[in-house]
């Protein structure tokens, strides 16, 4: 697990030899995934005590001028560790910092004391370059490094490769949370479902076979979910071109779980699961709870993009009941993505039944 692609992949290229090689589109997918803060400088100051909170300050600054060295400063103070911190982001970019290095101790406290005065040029500091650390930052990220947080989530990044044997997980592969600790734990709980062995997705009749197409499909799925949003965009903004003007995002939502799930039946008809000896319990497969699980949340968390995105589209300005859906807007999609929902889960049961149990014993 790495946490900068560019950076891995420089790694990779100098150091690793790959048999075989990585796939050609995993590879892009690296190349083309920036590390959000990478070529970013923090500086801390710590203090005996918070004196600008006895003064009445927040602690708290963005400044603005040509001659800043840090453009947001903020309280760092840890209540619980008896710690009384200032701390702040560097405006200057990775090559002034370069320019100005020796320097910068003197130019950082400077800076510190014209906002909080001259107690707060007397703190300890502590200063880290994340563009000078190559296993966060590469020469790729250097040369081009975002303004905004970037989309991450690719979908060659939460795919299983060697037959299962190659993950790749870290901030920068997770569909939400990218660039934060959260999506970091986002991809780790994206591998750990998929490893083939875990007991919590196991069968007690299934084989090893079955438990590592059952990843497989875990992966499937989720490289599925992370471009369900764009396919909403996409198929909402279809319509706009069409001229509809009814339902939109009803339509637009419903009609893209319902593409998902329909090649999601397709899958599991490929998987080729040993089924013959598996139990059955009132009509279900013991399968198919394996099969549903990775879709779990799905429907909401697409539903939510969708509501955020609507209400700060421009496009949609002209179209109040969809710019800003109400509640029973609201409640008539979820019905319409569960009774989808429904009938998915319907299908996939009959796909999987042992052959020994008539489909039509299927029960609702």
């Amino acid at each position: 697990v790495f946490s900068s692609w560019d950076g891995f992949l420089d790694f990779v290229d100098e150091t690793i030899r790959f048999e075989p090689e990585l796939p050609a589109p995993l590879r892009a997918a690296l190349r083309e995934t920036p590390t959000w803060m990478a070529t970013a400088a923090k500086a801390v100051m710590h203090y005996p005590r918070a004196f600008w909170r006895a003064d009445g300050h927040s602690g708290n600054a963005f400044v603005q001028h040509p001659q800043a060295v840090l453009c947001e400063v903020f309280d760092a103070c840890d209540e619980a560790a008896g710690c009384a911190a200032l701390a702040g982001f560097a405006e200057l970019g990775p090559a002034q910092r370069q320019l100005f290095r020796n320097g910068l101790p003197l130019l950082l406290r400077s800076q510190f004391a014209q906002l909080f005065g001259a107690a707060a040029e007397d703190g300890h500091l502590h200063y880290q370059d994340w563009a000078e650390d190559a296993l966060a930052c590469s020469a790729l990220d250097r040369d081009v490094p975002p303004s905004t947080l970037p989309a991450y989530g690719h979908p060659q990044l939460a795919l299983p490769h060697w037959d299962g044997r190659l993950y790749i997980g870290g901030s920068e592969a997770a569909r939400n949370g990218g660039g934060y600790l959260e999506g970091a734990l986002d991809a780790a709980t994206r591998i750990a479902a998929c490893l083939p062995g875990r007991e919590a997705h196991r069968s007690p009749q299934s084989g090893s076979n079955n438990d590592i197409r059952l990843a497989g499909f875990r992966s499937w799925v989720q490289a599925e979910r992370a471009q369900a949003f764009g396919q909403y965009r996409s198929d909402l903004h279809r319509r706009l071109s069409h001229q509809e003007s009814d339902e939109l995002m009803q339509r637009a939502l419903l009609a893209v779980v319902e593409a998902l799930y329909e090649r999601a039946l397709g899958e599991i008809a490929r998987l080729g699961l040993e089924t013959r000896e598996l139990g059955v319990e009132h009509g279900r497969c013991s399968l198919t709870p394996m099969l549903l699980d990775p879709f779990m949340g799905f429907s909401d968390a697409l539903l939510d993009e969708a509501t955020a995105f609507n209400r700060s589209s421009c496009a949609l300005a002209s179209f109040p009941h969809e710019h800003q859906p109400d509640r029973d807007y609201l409640s008539t999609i979820r019905r319409d993505l569960l009774a989808a929902w429904r009938a998915f889960a319907i299908a996939a049961n009959e796909i999987v039944l042992p052959a020994t149990i008539p489909s039509t014993s299927v029960g609702a």
